[in-house]
């Protein structure tokens, strides 16, 4: 697959600064602390309930663009 990004510069300089990295931390040990081992998968919570992990199986990309 050959995706473009539209804007390279601007999604490097985001990725370099580790402006998100906070966030994506927190998520990456949400999901090892319930045992998510697969992409996707969609986690729903609902009033700060134990989050519940959907993982499905092989889909084409295009499902999720």
């Amino acid at each position: 697959m050959n995706t473009k990004i539209p804007n390279q510069g601007q999604f490097s300089d985001c990725l370099e600064s580790h402006k998100h990295a906070n966030t994506v931390n927190k998520n990456n040990d949400l999901a090892n602390r319930i045992g998510l081992q697969a992409t996707p998968t969609f986690v729903l919570v609902a009033n700060n309930t134990v989050p519940l992990a959907v993982s499905i199986n092989v889909l084409p990309h295009v499902l999720f663009i």
